[in-house]
């Protein structure tokens, strides 16, 4: 029933990688509790938002059901990215949208699921926070901010290949052996 191919997948790293004129490696910042800075930005983490989205929804006449995912999980498909247009307006997860932060849109996966994209056209990747719904246009997985589709060269082209793979929940990376084998719950 899913647009995407499904694999297990446990590579998990900390790093992104850019492009401008020369490829370069980046560590991204995280403290001992293996929060990422997004760049400072404040995540709307609270229970009642976490059981708001993950209700079904409809969009354009299809019904969508937001899922449980496992760290480690990867999906491969068609991203896409979002900017101007819905810069500085509200995310479905009650944050407003900033297209200079490393975040993304994605129709089933719990809000504020950290995950690492990788455009499998030229190898660059991005670690982004999922902070909205979409895309809901047919055949692509993500929607990324314009800071994570420029991180792995995609904005002129408009759309890559890219793999998915989760890392962690609540806007952090999996670091320990217990956080690994987790699985997002909204305590229903």
């Amino acid at each position: 029933m899913s647009e995407y191919n499904k694999s297990s997948s446990t590579n998990n790293t900390n790093t992104t990688n850019l492009s401008n004129q020369t490829q370069r490696t980046i560590k991204l910042t995280t403290n001992s509790n293996s929060d990422i800075s997004f760049d400072n930005q404040k995540i709307i983490n609270t229970p009642a938002m976490q059981k708001a989205t993950m209700k079904p929804y409809i969009v354009f006449g299809r019904k969508y059901y937001p899922a449980y995912a496992h760290i480690g999980d990867s999906f491969a498909g068609t991203a896409s990215w979002y900017g101007p247009d819905f810069h500085d307006k509200k995310t479905s997860n009650g944050e407003i949208y900033n297209m200079y932060a490393s975040t993304a849109a994605h129709k089933t996966l719990p809000m504020n699921t950290v995950i690492k994209v990788t455009n499998l056209e030229n190898g660059l990747s991005t670690i982004v926070r999922i902070n909205d719904r979409g895309p809901f246009v047919k055949n692509r997985i993500i929607d990324l901010s314009n800071k994570a589709a420029h991180q792995i060269n995609m904005v002129k082209k408009g759309t890559a290949k890219v793999k998915l793979e989760i890392l962690g929940f609540s806007g952090k990376i999996a670091t320990a052996l217990k956080e690994k084998s987790q699985t997002f719950s909204t305590n229903r």
